[in-house]
């Protein structure tokens, strides 16, 4: 099979068709761009936001389950007030 040279984006065919074999495998992104390297920062992206998940979570089981008689009377005091009437 015949191949025509057509710049860097691959081989064309005599039947017009566009050869790229290996060209994506490569992640060769054209003359003078870089390749971008794969990044981790959506990893900790994820890490931060599950850590903020727990510590909120964390906070409020404290506050419902260890403080909630507390708060729970404080909250009926501030509810109920004796007035004296003269």
């Amino acid at each position: 099979m015949k191949y025509m040279n057509n710049g860097k984006n691959g081989k064309k065919r005599e039947s017009g068709e566009i050869e790229v074999s290996g060209f994506f495998d490569t992640g060769w992104r054209g003359e003078g761009e870089e390749e971008i390297p794969e990044k981790n920062n959506l990893g900790w992206f994820v890490f931060a936001i599950f850590l903020v998940t727990g510590i909120f979570f964390l906070r409020i089981s404290y506050l419902q389950i260890v403080k909630g008689d507390f708060y729970k009377a404080r909250a009926e005091r501030n509810r109920v007030k004796e007035v004296l009437v003269a």
